[in-house]
């Protein structure tokens, strides 16, 4: 089902101080979470993580059933994270009229991801919350693969074209 590091199937584990580097799956390179899990992520990072054939390189929510699932992701970075569509994080639902995927992610970074969020879903209007986050290219930030839209709330979030993480052999690459 995927999850390179982790499954997760109606749980709501907290996730400390982990580096998740190089994992592989299916769906969810480094943690896929279903069914009503509602995991919580504080001061991880995910590095080169990859979906081999679906979304969410670093982490993908998915929820096929009729419960509401409210995972977090907490003072976390996402770094060169890719899928077969290149996000970061996905929320994918696939069921029911009346599934549900809440997600919040606060203070968080996001680099080099391509799409670092994504939405895959056809049937509802997830809810995503970024509070105080960072993203390298704002035309890459949030990303909608369906006919409906996320229900979208920012607070104190900056969007940047530039790169937030330098060499630090070489210094800055050109348009830092």
């Amino acid at each position: 089902e995927g999850g390179g590091a982790m499954y997760i199937e109606d749980a709501d584990p907290n996730i400390f101080n982990c580096w998740f580097y190089g994992n592989r799956a299916f769906k969810g390179g480094a943690i896929s979470a279903r069914e009503d899990a509602s995991p919580r992520n504080f001061n991880c990072i995910f590095t080169n993580n990859e979906a081999s054939d679906t979304r969410g390189g670093a982490i993908l929510f998915h929820e096929n059933n009729t419960n509401t699932a409210s995972p977090q992701i907490i003072n976390s970075t996402f770094f060169a994270n890719t899928s077969d569509v290149n996000d970061a994080v996905a929320i994918d639902e696939l069921g029911g009229s009346s599934d549900q995927i809440n997600l919040t992610i606060t203070y968080s970074i996001f680099q080099s991801n391509g799409f670092n969020v994504s939405n895959n879903d056809f049937t509802n209007t997830p809810a995503l919350t970024l509070v105080d986050c960072h993203f390298d290219n704002a035309q890459s930030a949030i990303q909608s693969g369906s006919s409906v839209p996320l229900q979208f709330t920012a607070s104190t979030n900056i969007f940047s074209a530039g790169h937030l993480f330098a060499d630090p052999t070489n210094g800055p690459s050109e348009g830092d």
